[in-house]
């Protein structure tokens, strides 16, 4: 099977992001997937593939009720579609690079987590630096189609590359059809998504119980009469 490198990024208020972290050195992304809040404009995104990249797949979701990070449900509400948005790209791991550089700091956070969980073949943050004056005189990274291009030309881009996430080896055979997405309105690449609960999360939660039990119980492993038995709560484990 031929490999089909994907680019994986959170999105906040600077749209030129996304050209900055598809334009990694040494990738030939074939696809890019989005994630953004409810109201953040992509319309310079769109523009910019269209004219610089036709050829390659774009697609932009946009999260249900997250319009700014307010409270912990903002964040986990996010996180929960996240999980959800990673396994419904289709992407497998080692085709999957995430950037972490667009959104809120909770939203590089989720995107650094899920990496961990759900594996990726790299994951890394993108700098460009200020060196376009605006109105006022102050300078100001790439935000323009020649900015761009200049700014790769003189490199101006710099690429934090965090290596590879193996991911969690049990969520090795997880599916998008295990977690799916709500898609509640779909126009063109852009799409308005939510989800029905809070379930992966909850999974995530019990396998990490799971793991600090088995730590807890490490010692006593040996002496147990069913290896299983350390995935047991101490309460249990002590009756």
């Amino acid at each position: 099977m031929n490999r089909s490198p994907s680019l994986l990024i959170s999105l906040g208020q600077s749209q030129a992001i996304v050209p900055e972290a598809f334009l990694l050195e040494g990738a030939a992304f074939d696809s890019v997937h989005v994630i953004t809040t409810q109201n953040t404009k992509v319309d310079f995104i769109l523009s910019w593939f269209a004219d610089c990249h036709p050829h390659v797949k774009l697609h932009i979701t946009r999260v249900e009720d997250f319009v700014d990070l307010t409270s912990e449900h903002d964040h986990f509400n996010f996180e929960e579609v996240l999980y959800r948005w990673i396994l419904d790209t289709r992407t497998r791991p080692k085709d999957r690079y995430i950037c972490l550089s667009g959104g809120f700091k909770t939203m590089s956070a989720a995107m650094q987590k899920a990496a961990a969980v759900l594996g990726a073949a790299e994951v890394f943050h993108v700098l460009a630096d200020a060196v376009y004056p605006d109105n006022n005189g102050r300078k100001q990274p790439a935000s323009t189609v020649e900015q761009i291009g200049d700014s790769l030309k003189n490199r101006h881009f710099h690429w934090i590359r965090l290596g590879p996430e193996s991911g969690w080896p049990q969520m090795k055979s997880v599916l998008s059809f295990d977690y799916p997405l709500d898609i509640v309105k779909e126009q063109g690449d852009v799409r308005l998504a939510k989800t029905p609960d809070q379930s992966f999360r909850t999974h995530i939660k019990h396998i990490v119980e799971r793991s600090h039990r088995i730590a807890g119980a490490w010692e006593r492993l040996s002496v147990l009469p069913f290896s299983c038995l350390a995935t047991w709560s101490e309460a249990d484990l002590t009756w």
